[in-house]
């Protein structure tokens, strides 16, 4: 359920009708770049302590970790090239939430049912 919170909050920085700040393209590397190494230290630190020898899978990983990297990666693609205009914000929200809800609730059922 975490990273589809994370997915709304991507959505909620990029659709906001503001101004956005000019980012310089080596401002926007150093972002990318740094999206990149906490994605790689995550993954490291739970493959280090929490995976046993041997596993096929990581364990531990959880979507929460990525957060900070998700707030870098949405630093580094704001522009006022791509903008998200609609005339009823609350109807796409309403979508939104609704298509977020049946990932999530699918993914429980799948998870645990199947």
């Amino acid at each position: 359920m975490d990273l589809y919170l994370q997915y709304y909050i991507l959505y909620l920085l990029s659709s906001e009708k503001q101004d956005v700040e000019k980012i310089e393209k080596k401002t926007r590397i150093v972002l990318f770049v740094i999206a990149f190494l906490l994605i790689g230290v995550v993954y490291s630190a739970m493959y280090l302590n929490w995976t046993n020898i041997g596993a096929d899978t990581i364990d531990g990983l959880q979507p929460r970790y990525f957060t900070p990297a998700i707030l870098c990666l949405a630093l580094a693609f704001s522009n006022s090239i791509i903008k998200i205009d609609v005339n009823n914000k609350e109807k796409l929200d309403t979508i939104l939430m609704c298509v977020i809800y049946v990932c999530v609730f699918s993914t429980i059922i799948l998870g645990f049912y199947a």
